[in-house]
């Protein structure tokens, strides 16, 4: 036995016809109106339950189609799903627009009677979950949250300065200039002529020069001026311990 929807929405049955609107509840939900020309017009095809569970027939004869219209349940906001409380699944009868699978959006009311599920604001920070908010159990985490560097992501930016990639002991928020090099970090020794700003101090190669020039001095001038070169020197190692 089946059921065939023409074009004109003309309901065909067997060898019969209902030249009228089926009066379905929608274009993809096959339950009966309450008015539906359906209702009581079938035979017995040996089906006797519906898609809802339904025992066919259900009151004075079979309906035609899918669904055995039940009249000790309710649709009233016709949107075509029986009120939760007479054994439905819409979890507001009154709204039109909340029924399972209508669209949710975040609002931190549950239009698709799923559970409100990520529109909850769980630590009562201002932020529900589909707001952003990357912690809901922690009030202190939240979209635009001061974020202190010390590893969390308190701000639910995803920008990641809160990390030690390069496992230097350096965070990028605590001036780790190149946190995929273990070798530069802020506590790091300047190394001449790399082109690299080895100590993160923003300059590239400081103070090796100036160092050359002390080292080559002091050499010079170390036989003829042994106190000043001596000084020179010393003065030398103080400024440029850290270039090597």
């Amino acid at each position: 036995e089946a059921v065939h929807v023409l074009s004109g929405s003309i309901l065909s049955w067997q060898e019969g016809n209902i030249e009228d609107d089926p009066l379905f509840i929608g274009a993809e939900n096959h339950h009966l109106h309450a008015d539906s020309p359906c209702i009581d017009a079938g035979t017995d095809g040996e089906v006797y339950s519906d898609i809802d569970g339904d025992m066919r027939p259900l009151l004075g004869g079979f309906d035609i189609g899918a669904d055995e219209y039940n009249d000790s349940c309710w649709d009233d906001d016709e949107d075509g799903h029986f009120d939760s409380e007479c054994g439905g699944d819409d979890c507001d009868d009154t709204d039109p627009t909340r029924y399972p699978g209508a669209s949710d959006p975040c609002d931190g009311i549950d239009q698709a009677c799923d559970g409100l599920g990520d529109e909850v604001d769980g630590d009562s920070d201002g932020y529900m979950i589909c707001e952003g908010d990357c912690a809901d159990g922690y009030a202190s985490f939240y979209p635009g949250a001061p974020d202190p560097c010390d590893g969390w992501d308190t701000a639910c930016d995803g920008i990641g300065d809160d990390v030690d990639s390069d496992s230097d002991g350096y965070m990028i928020c605590e001036d780790d200039c190149d946190d995929s090099d273990p070798q530069v970090n802020p506590g790091h020794e300047e190394v001449c002529d790399n082109g690299i700003d080895d100590d993160c101090d923003g300059y590239e190669d400081e103070f090796c020069l100036f160092c050359s020039t002390i080292a080559d001095s002091g050499s010079q001038f170390a036989a003829i001026y042994l106190v000043p070169a001596l000084l020179f020197v010393l003065i030398g190692r103080r400024f440029c311990g850290r270039a090597k």
